[in-house]
């Protein structure tokens, strides 16, 4: 039986959380973004946000428009903010609570 492309990644990154996770869980902190350039949005280039580093961005429209609704009170300037799109630090190593963070 052959699983489905992003059923497959989910449980790579399971399997493997260190290697996997960032490349399953990568898209862009962006609620209200809508590029949907290329197959799926893990394979846009992403830029972190300049401030944290945490926040993932596909564009600079992207970045902009999240600091405008709210990014810009959830950034720490350090490590531990979370952007929409990213793994909690604690969450980094666990491979199952990364995935879950998803939903």
């Amino acid at each position: 039986m052959q699983l489905r492309p992003e059923v497959e990644a989910v449980l790579r990154a399971l399997a493997c959380p260190d290697e996997v996770a960032a490349e399953v869980l990568r898209t862009c902190a962006n609620p209200a973004c809508v590029n949907l350039e290329g197959d799926s949005e893990a394979g846009l280039r992403l830029a972190a946000c300049g401030r944290c580093g945490a926040a993932l961005y596909c564009c600079r429209d992207c970045q902009t428009a999240h600091w405008r609704a709210g990014h810009r009170a959830e950034c720490g300037g350090g490590a531990s903010a979370v952007g929409a799109g990213t793994v909690a630090a604690g969450a980094a190593g666990n491979g199952y609570a990364a995935v879950m963070m998803l939903y």
